[in-house]
This record gives structure tokens, sequence and C-alpha cells, in this order.
């Protein structure tokens, strides 16, 4: 993705699957019992809607908060995302 970050439609991203997440620039920390965790491009904290749910990477769910969540990006990633449900994930 380039830095000309296209809306991402934070509404609907919770009924998309691994494979339409990682199209949308998502990539996987790891899969647990639970589902797999697609963590968000760092392009995108600006976007992130206050008061999203977000999933980190010790599987912790918090509410995100421009400024005060962390923006911290390693290899382009945020330490958060959005946990897919194995039902959901292929």
């Amino acid at each position: 993705m380039s830095k000309t970050t296209r809306k991402i439609p934070f509404t609907k991203l919770g009924s998309k699957t691994v494979a339409e997440l990682s199209k949308l620039g998502c990539r996987p920390w790891s899969v647990s019992r639970k589902g797999t965790l697609m963590l968000f491009p760092g392009e995108w904290y600006n976007q992130i809607p206050k008061g999203y749910l977000v999933t980190d990477i010790s599987y912790k769910s918090e509410i995100f908060i421009p400024g005060k969540t962390d923006d911290d990006v390693r290899f382009g990633m945020l330490p958060y995302g959005l946990l897919v449900p194995k039902k959901v994930a292929k």
C-alpha cells in the first residue's frame, strides 16, 4: 500500500476472512484456539475509529484511543489488530 491510504471500512472488517484482510494489508500474527490474529498496517493508525475494539499480540482486547493507544510499528505492522474467529478464518 502506498502512503496515500484508501479509506478503510472498519465497520465491515469483522465479517472479513483472513484472505480478505490480507488483501487489505493486514498480516497474520498467530493462530490460537480463538482464531487468527490479523495485525493492522502501521499506516492505518490515523484511520482507526476512536472506541474501536482491537486485540493486541498478547490476545488482550482494548478500546482504541487515538494518541493513547500504542502507535509502535514493527515490520510495517501495529502491535494489534482484529481477531478472526476460526469459523470465519478461511
